[in-house]
């Protein structure tokens, strides 16, 4: 595996873990200021208020998160 690999690995780690604990600030860290994240097919959402507004409402589902490694 690769250092950027292992970076986004890494981050995606700890984006899924505080989704996990219910820590939506620390999901908010793991995005870049000027992000876009398609929530719904379509529906592109690229201000941090839209994103943290979605993320409140996924966070309301309790998700829990697994996946495996792939290219």
């Amino acid at each position: 595996m690769t250092q950027d690999q292992e970076d986004v690995l890494a981050l995606i780690s700890k984006m899924t873990g505080s989704f996990e604990a219910g820590d939506l600030d620390r999901v908010m860290q793991t995005y870049e200021a000027d992000q876009t994240i398609m929530f719904e097919p379509g529906k592109p959402v690229s201000d941090a208020k839209g994103a943290r507004l979605a993320f409140e409402r996924f966070l309301a589902v309790s998700p829990k998160f697994s996946y495996s490694v792939h290219e």
